[in-house]
């Protein structure tokens, strides 16, 4: 089965086979998910996941609702506005906490996978 590499926002997606050679290359244009001034929310598959505050000074939790324990690997990448991953975590809470104390102010991408669903959220990060 070919592997799939993440896609940058706005950016290209590669697939390449067991061997690392590239079968193809799409662009992918990554709808984001915004709410009002003070949360995110989106579904991920069949789970609501909320980002608040929206925007953040620093502690920025989110929160996902109907994660059954048998479901409860969630992975996190966190990457900048020009698409560099920043961070890449595993959670298994409903209810979490990111620092961004130690990033600049500006737009943060946070892509959350739950098995095999994925959804890109834009948090802002301002003082």
């Amino acid at each position: 089965m070919p592997k799939q590499a993440l896609a940058q926002p706005n950016g290209f997606a590669y697939t390449y086979d067991a061997s690392g050679n590239r079968l193809s290359r799409t662009f992918t244009q990554i709808q984001l998910k915004m709410g009002d001034t003070t949360e995110t929310k989106a579904m991920v598959g069949n789970y609501k996941v909320t980002f608040f505050p929206n925007p953040t000074k620093s502690l920025l939790t989110f929160r996902i609702n109907n994660l059954a324990i048998k479901d409860a690997a969630i992975k996190v990448i966190i990457s900048d506005n020009s698409g560099n991953v920043l961070v890449t975590n595993n959670y298994k809470n409903t209810e979490n906490i990111v620092d961004l104390s130690k990033y600049t102010n500006g737009t943060y991408f946070f892509t959350v996978i739950i098995g095999e669903q994925t959804e890109t959220f834009k948090v802002m990060k301002l003082e």
